[in-house]
């Protein structure tokens, strides 16, 4: 799949997915949120982006700790979900912008922190979005993704699975690359929390518009409980199956 073509999957599969995406009751999980402020370290006074925001959860999540939270994708459909929500929820400190993360439509040194959540995992060259994010952002200013990261010894597996639930996955980081892709991009040390985001396998699948059969999706998960092949820890609840999404939080500051 060329770049066109993964760009053109991203934005068909996000446009299917803005409004179930926003309504998944995991992607509004508080303790992301949490993490990426703490490590963010808002205290009410900075001008933030979120690269890649999708329906704006995260911006509306963070507007009450900044003075301003600008999202940008590439999705308009996200765009269109996420300023409706702002607006729902009466907040006055948000903006939204159809861009591409990998040429921020935006000057440099622009914002004091630059997040990003559960985005890098759909990207064909991360290192390209994260030198965009560190090159908007303000010397002394803070750098925070939040993603997917599997164990290495499962990311083959993971990546398989998650390439028949959304064919706009590309590879999701291990941890390790995330420290190595902080180096790359001369950030330094990373500030790294790590947490785990468990999902109803069945609901997860419904906002997914998955490339792959429902049924196919669900034999690969009952066929690794008890061997973690995958990473994501499946198990059975009851009569459900259940993952848990395997997430890292690293955070730079800009030199």
């Amino acid at each position: 799949m060329n770049s066109d073509t993964h760009q053109a999957e991203i934005i068909r599969q996000f446009t299917l997915q803005a409004v179930p995406f926003a309504r998944h009751q995991a992607h509004s999980a508080l303790e992301s949120f949490d993490f990426i402020r703490d490590i963010a370290r808002l205290d009410g006074t900075q001008y933030v982006l979120d690269a890649g925001c999708g329906p704006g959860l995260v911006c509306c999540a963070l507007a009450p700790h900044c003075r301003e939270i600008t999202g940008v994708d590439v999705t308009k459909a996200m765009i269109d979900e996420a300023g409706r929500r702002a607006e729902e929820a009466g907040l006055e400190n948000t903006r939204f912008v159809e861009g591409d993360m990998a040429a921020l439509p935006f000057a440099d040194e622009t914002f004091d922190v630059a997040v990003s959540r559960y985005v890098f995992h759909h990207l064909e060259n991360p290192l390209v979005v994260l030198r965009e994010m560190a090159r908007v952002t303000r010397p002394g200013g803070r750098i925070v993704i939040c993603d997917a990261s599997p164990a290495a010894a499962c990311r083959e597996n993971y990546d398989r699975f998650e390439k028949l639930r959304d064919a706009s996955h590309t590879s999701a980081l291990t941890l390790e690359e995330f420290v190595a892709l902080g180096e790359a991009v001369d950030l330094g040390e990373a500030s790294i929390r790590r947490f785990g985001l468990p999902m109803e396998l069945d609901s997860l699948i419904d906002s997914s518009f998955p490339s792959g059969e429902r049924d196919e999706l669900r034999a690969i998960i009952r066929g690794d409980i008890g061997r973690n092949a995958c990473g994501f820890s499946a198990r059975e609840v009851g009569e459900r199956l259940c993952i848990t999404f395997p997430i890292t939080v690293a955070g730079w500051t800009r030199k």
